[in-house]
């Protein structure tokens, strides 16, 4: 028998069909809100479970094992416990819960936070291309995010690298082709149980420049980065543009 857990189970009504509750993830005025907004519109989630119950379980550590607990449950923002250990509890968002179920971790979201930008300039003509990030593909065994995943996010601008278009950028990315640093990105973990692993980042490419700035408590990171071309991103990343990302390391600090 699993420990004793307090679990979210959904309320039925006398119809059978679960109820909805709506939780909007926090928005800020301007036009970054309301871009960003269709991604997080509770509208389009499934009912999220509003009753709290004690019963005989393991604490489910994954989307499948809390789909097998609650095989009705839709799409929506669950607590899930790594480890399925009580006492390190995470709010996940569990995506595709009628086919296989994925954990999203849900971010902060405004104009200045969570977004890779690559500058435009140089030998790389275009529009700046900036990619923000409402949600990241988390694997909560390896607690690693795959910066490569944009199921939940949303680009603007174009330009080219080589032969390549650039219209969108990986997570944890900041990238240009004009000798300088002016390519940015940021990371914000803030409102979340995480925080970034240290030592994971690097400046690479032809004639690289960049630098990185993180808080004390590894909630917050920026990232500037450029040459000719050049980046400053995940060590194990090349030419961090479009979908070619890497995965970047979380280490549980609530």
């Amino acid at each position: 028998m699993g420990a004793l857990f307090m679990g979210l189970v959904a309320l039925s009504t006398s119809c059978g069909e679960a109820e909805s509750v709506n939780h909007d993830v926090p928005q800020r005025q301007g036009t970054r809100a309301e871009q960003v907004k269709a991604l997080v519109d509770p509208r389009h989630i499934g009912p999220l479970p509003n009753q709290q119950q004690a019963f005989q379980q393991p604490a489910p550590a994954t989307c499948e094992e809390l789909k097998k607990l609650y095989p009705g449950l839709r799409d929506g923002e669950y607590t899930l416990y790594l480890d399925n250990k009580e006492s390190l509890p995470w709010s996940a968002w569990c995506h595709g819960m009628a086919r296989i179920p994925t954990e999203y971790l849900t971010l902060r979201q405004a104009d200045s936070i969570n977004f890779s930008q690559y500058t435009a300039g140089g030998a790389s003509p275009g529009t700046d291309v900036i990619t923000y990030y409402a949600r990241l593909r988390f694997d909560p065994v390896t607690l690693r995010v795959d910066t490569a995943d944009q199921t939940f996010s949303t680009s603007s601008g174009q330009l080219i690298h080589g032969p390549t278009t650039v219209t969108s950028m990986p997570y944890a990315s900041a990238m240009s082709c004009d000798w300088d640093p002016v390519g940015k990105a940021n990371i914000d973990l803030s409102g979340t149980p995480f925080a970034v692993a240290p030592d994971q980042f690097r400046v690479m490419g032809y004639y690289p420049v960049g630098e990185t700035y993180d808080s004390p408590d590894g909630q917050w990171v920026d990232l500037l980065g450029g040459g000719y071309c050049g980046w400053n991103s995940l060590v194990d990343s090349d030419d961090p543009y479009n979908q070619r990302g890497g995965h970047l390391l979380l280490v549980y600090s609530p």
